[in-house]
């Protein structure tokens, strides 16, 4: 990553967040908690790496999240956070072997309320392939 800002590890728990938040070509070195995290403004994460997991769990969203060209070496933990506005997924990167089918799911949702069918279809294609495995294991 060219031009990117090393970050250690962030971890914002019981916050309120007013303004807008850009990490813009970060490099997150260890993992990241936005946990019951209230952001009011836009969290733009744009062309960043976390090479850790990511918690957004109980964190709420009342303004857009920009995970454009963002890639997810681990776990990034979608499903418990709450989003009130549709998010820009385009380009996400994220390791589905470690991420479950509810992360797809929600992936997906954005891209078809945004009417970008076939962005949709990668995902709902992911989404099939998580829930096959679900059922293979029981």
């Amino acid at each position: 990553m060219k031009n990117c800002t090393f970050v250690k590890g962030l971890n914002l728990e019981h916050c309120l967040i007013d303004g807008d938040i850009t990490f813009n070509n970060c490099f997150f070195q260890e993992k990241c908690s936005f946990y019951k995290t209230i952001f009011n403004g836009f969290l733009n994460l744009e062309n960043s790496f976390f090479n850790k997991r990511l918690e957004l769990k109980y964190g709420v969203f009342k303004n857009k999240v920009n995970f454009k060209n963002t890639t997810f070496k681990n776990k990034v933990n979608i499903p418990y956070a709450d989003f009130k506005s549709i998010n820009n997924y385009l380009n996400i990167n994220i390791n589905f072997r470690k991420n479950d089918r509810e992360t797809a799911r929600i992936i997906k949702d954005s891209f078809e309320q945004q009417n970008n069918i076939i962005e949709a279809n990668k995902f709902y294609a992911i989404e099939m392939k998580k829930e096959k495995m679900n059922y293979l294991k029981i």
